[in-house]
């Protein structure tokens, strides 16, 4: 019989072909790319303990925005994107950064995010969180607190 880790591993790796057959536009895996192949590619590996750390982090940041208290502290995200924009590497934290990227630290602060703070954490995330040009700044710091809680 086949371990429970080869049962998952063999799930993870036809879910991520089928994902590359319908054009992700993140390329997760290229048709016709071996499963393996990515598996041993340093950079797919950074990218997939970034996102694993985010899993826990989202988790906990999810329950925070749940709770009734501004004083619920929130964990920053690592970097997923491949950003050689900025030469950002994948797995940092903004306040490893120097100088820092300001990530708010508790619910309220998050409540309580400027424009500039928001365009920061686009710039650092390498993302738009989903925001359009006509966003309030209410709406903006909401759909930051969606990136952050998954």
């Amino acid at each position: 019989t086949q371990s429970t880790w080869g049962i998952w591993h063999a799930t993870m790796a036809s879910k991520r072909s089928r994902v590359g057959e319908e054009g992700d536009k993140n390329n997760v895996l290229a048709v016709g790319e071996d499963a393996e192949d990515r598996d041993r590619d340093p950079v797919a590996m950074e990218y997939s303990a970034a996102q694993m750390s985010n899993a826990a982090r989202r988790t906990a940041n999810r329950r925070a925005l749940w709770s009734s208290s501004p004083n619920e502290p929130l964990l920053p995200l690592a970097k997923e994107a491949i950003d050689s924009l900025y030469g950002i590497p994948q797995g940092a934290l903004p306040h490893e950064l120097s100088p820092p990227i300001y990530f708010p630290p508790t619910v309220g602060a998050a409540q309580a995010l400027s424009i500039a703070e928001i365009e920061q954490l686009k710039a650092f995330y390498h993302s738009d969180f989903g925001i359009g040009p006509a966003d309030a700044v209410f709406v903006q710091r909401l759909k930051f607190q969606k990136f952050i809680s998954g």
